[in-house]
């Protein structure tokens, strides 16, 4: 069982990121309200998952939903438009022209969520990786996402 925050049908195709690079494909079978049931296609140890985590060091970052959107990237006191394509509660990529630092300090104002301070985790081709110095609620994110052109959830859903 999970909560969702995206509509979902009957039959509808999940996909649950365990690990890295572990994707494990699901059906949907049930849905009451934001609650769904999920049949996936392999057992799953949780245990094993979890001990396997720690024992490697590995710190899960926050899930991204893949979006369309745009913003304004505010780098000292110029400002430069942005394409954005994913964004989680802690961070988002970008994609931007302007050449920047890791470690710069940035403010992104997202179209629908308002300005946002951030931190250049990463740079390469215009492709840009920022933290974000205070978390979005997962309300205000669902939110936000509900009203956005989802480019791929993970989630099968025809005429979208």
């Amino acid at each position: 069982m999970a909560q969702v925050f995206q509509d979902l049908q009957i039959d509808d195709r999940v996909f649950l990121d365990l690990r890295l690079e572990e994707r494990i494909v699901g059906r949907i079978m049930w849905v009451r309200a934001a609650m769904v049931g999920i049949a996936f296609s392999q057992r799953i140890d949780l245990g094993d998952i979890l001990r396997s985590e720690l024992a490697h060091g590995h710190r899960r970052r926050a899930p991204r939903v893949n979006v369309e959107a745009t913003g304004r990237l505010q780098v000292g006191d110029q400002f430069h438009q942005v394409a954005i394509d994913n964004v989680s509660q802690t961070g988002t990529r970008i994609f931007c022209t302007e050449p920047l630092l890791s470690g710069a300090e940035v403010r992104l104002w997202i179209d629908g969520l308002g300005p946002r301070l951030s931190f250049v985790r990463w740079t390469k081709n215009g492709i840009i990786g920022l933290a974000f110095a205070q978390s979005i609620s997962i309300w205000d994110l669902t939110t936000w996402v509900r009203e956005r052109p989802l480019t791929a959830l993970g989630i099968d859903q025809p005429g979208l």
